[in-house]
């Protein structure tokens, strides 16, 4: 782990666990995680086949909405006055292993929802439109909780990748 870069632990007993912002080199994790078409077909927003070049805009994306959370959150700080900003920069699964090194195991985006849920097309895009109106802060925004994980599974001692998707 960047000792410097802010994360979430997860408690115990999962506190291997950590939520970090994207990293360098994090493309070519999602390439192999959304790569297996197992785990892309549980997005509408995954394309398959799902190339490199997919990977590295996901990747670039990523990076430059964190980074840009991140320096909104630097700049603002006032002593112990916290400031609430529109999005999440911790968006990338790593599991801390006993000798400190971290293996990326999935993503995870903290978005306003999308009403998905409603079915008129007309309903839909009028809630869309009145949660991204609301401003950041306000407690009646509805938020979307999606994630992707990568499953390891051993077998004579060699681990491979089984893909797997929590669906939002």
């Amino acid at each position: 782990m960047v000792k410097t870069e802010p994360f979430l632990r997860l408690p115990a007993p999962h506190q291997k666990i950590v939520i970090t912002p994207p990293r360098e080199g994090d493309d070519e994790h999602l390439f192999a995680l959304f790569g297996d078409i197992s785990v892309a077909h549980c997005f509408d927003s995954i394309p398959i086949p799902f190339c490199r070049d997919h990977s590295q805009t996901m990747f670039s994306q990523a990076k430059a909405e964190a980074d840009g959370l991140l320096d909104a959150l630097e700049k603002e700080r006032t002593g112990k006055q916290l400031k609430v900003v529109g999005g999440c920069p911790l968006k990338h699964i790593r599991e801390v292993q006993d000798n400190g090194t971290e293996v990326f195991i999935g993503r995870i985006w903290v978005s306003r929802d999308r009403y998905t849920d409603v079915l008129g097309k007309a309903e839909r895009r009028a809630a869309v439109e009145e949660n991204n109106a609301r401003p950041v802060g306000d407690s009646a925004i509805r938020w979307t909780v999606g994630g992707a994980r990568v499953v390891l599974c051993w077998m004579n001692q060699n681990p491979y990748l089984v893909g797997s998707c929590s669906c939002t």
